[in-house]
């Protein structure tokens, strides 16, 4: 079996380091408002197979960029879900491999590690890397990672605030999906009291809940929900009954075919079982190739188990790509998930 890992990150002058490490966030804010008022042309980046939280970051932060004056792009390798489609100004992320021109300071939001962009040429230009990742390989000249953020939104709305925009309605709704979408729906222990108080003021702002609500998660097309009946029946649980995980393969894929980059959340289903500390999904993307998706409760950090395989994410929501037959992935991943539980000592159910 072949397990993907990421190259290294490229390596970048002692000022990055120190800006990375030895600031504050708030110090690392004012340096990054700072370099905003004085450059004039921006790109705005995120990383491939784009998620809430990515989308809606980097609308936020072209809209503040514009309403500056600023010249910017928003351009992902990936194109966005349908999903996301009917977010206010989605249409400013367009979607390519290769860039047509230098940009002289590119943010590259929500991303633990630049190759994850598929972008390439941005090492020629001012990065400025802006995550909550708590793996994130700090690849910027300047490093804004502040793994106490529940999601980079989060961010984008103190950096928004820090340099005086007002804030509009549409930056709302893009603040608010980003929020809403690494919170899971505010169930993972990353949900504060601030992210609480940040969401009263988007609503303040003209985010009506129940439209996004309504957007994100009863707009499912029917082609999804048959393939998620066929998944549901394939769930299988460990002895314990901690450890629960559905398998999706690509027959089901080509039979049914569901929106891309749709069937993700299905994770989550398997999570709703009583005693589940710890819920998979193995979805075939490719013969003797997975992609898995952990999610769990508590204080179970799928996170470093991802990070076994070359992968990562958060807390409680992490992935990860895996080769080899289906057998042997999904053994090599169960064990690493019951030494996760073994660690935590979890009381039998």
């Amino acid at each position: 079996m072949n397990i993907r890992r990421h190259k290294a990150a490229p390596k970048r002058d002692s000022v990055s380091h120190k800006l990375s490490s030895g600031r504050s966030n708030t110090a690392m804010k004012k340096k990054i408002a700072e370099i905003i008022r004085k450059r004039d042309d921006f790109l705005i980046t995120s990383h491939q197979n784009p998620d809430g939280d990515s989308i809606g970051s980097q609308i936020a932060l072209a809209l503040a960029l514009e309403r500056m004056g600023k010249k910017v792009s928003v351009i992902n390798y990936h194109p966005i879900p349908t999903l996301y489609r009917p977010l206010p100004q989605s249409e400013k992320i367009r979607v390519s491999k290769d860039l047509e021109r230098v940009y002289p300071v590119t943010f590259v939001l929500e991303c633990s590690f630049i190759e994850r962009t598929g972008l390439s040429g941005l090492e020629r230009s001012y990065i400025i890397n802006i995550d909550h990742h708590r793996k994130n390989t700090r690849f910027g000249h300047i490093n804004w990672v502040s793994t106490k953020a529940a999601a980079v939104g989060e961010m984008i709305y103190h950096l928004i605030k820090l340099l005086r925009i007002e804030l509009t309605t549409a930056m709302a709704y893009s603040i608010y999906t980003a929020i809403i979408t690494d919170t899971g729906s505010f169930h993972y222990s990353n949900t504060s009291a601030g992210t609480f108080a940040i969401c009263s003021e988007l609503v303040k702002r003209g985010v009506n809940p129940a439209w996004i609500a309504n957007v994100l998660f009863y707009s499912n097309q029917a082609e999804k929900i048959k393939t998620l009946g066929e998944v549901l029946s394939s769930l299988e649980m460990d002895s314990n009954g901690q450890i629960a995980w559905l398998t999706l393969p690509q027959e089901s894929l080509h039979y049914h075919q569901p929106p891309e980059n749709e069937t993700e959340d299905y994770v989550i289903f398997p999570q709703s079982i009583k005693g589940v500390e710890v819920s998979l999904l193995f979805k075939e993307v490719a013969p003797n190739r997975y992609k898995v998706s952990l999610r769990s409760r508590g204080n179970i950090d799928v996170s470093e188990i991802a990070e076994k395989f070359g992968g990562g994410g958060h807390h409680n929501a992490s992935g990860c790509l895996v080769e080899g037959d289906y057998l042997t992935v999904r053994e090599t991943v169960l064990t690493q998930v019951k030494e996760s539980l073994k660690k935590q000592k979890l009381p039998e159910p």
